[in-house]
């Protein structure tokens, strides 16, 4: 019998596990380049600037908004650590960082002309 291996399924990882086809261990793949949203880079930037504002340091972020530590630093450098942000914690974030609440507005920019100007 003649089996071919299955290509591996990018996104996926069967680290330490038994493949569903057969007794092999697959390999994990190896992680793709992070790519982040021009809004994402800007919510963070907007979180980064009013972490400095507060005049607070990541780990006091961490400790205020009751996640682990190191996680505020690495969601708010996405394409050092590899790990984007749920909206839910997000949503923690802000609430740590506005306590009476934020608001988040949403600015289109103007098309650009036949000369590629704005």
């Amino acid at each position: 019998m003649n089996v071919q291996p299955r290509p591996m399924v990018v996104g996926r990882s069967w680290k330490g596990q038994r493949s569903p086809d057969n007794d092999s261990v697959f390999p994990s793949p190896r992680p793709s380049p992070l790519k982040s949203t021009n809004a994402q880079d800007q919510l963070m930037a907007a979180l980064r600037q009013r972490i400095r504002a507060l005049g607070l340091t990541l780990a006091e972020v961490d400790e205020k908004s009751g996640l682990p530590d190191g996680y505020v630093s690495k969601i708010l450098n996405p394409q050092t650590s590899g790990r984007q942000a749920k909206w839910s914690t997000i949503q923690v974030l802000i609430d740590t960082l506005w306590p009476a609440g934020a608001e988040l507005t949403v600015t289109g920019m103007p098309a650009p002309d036949d000369r590629g100007r704005p």
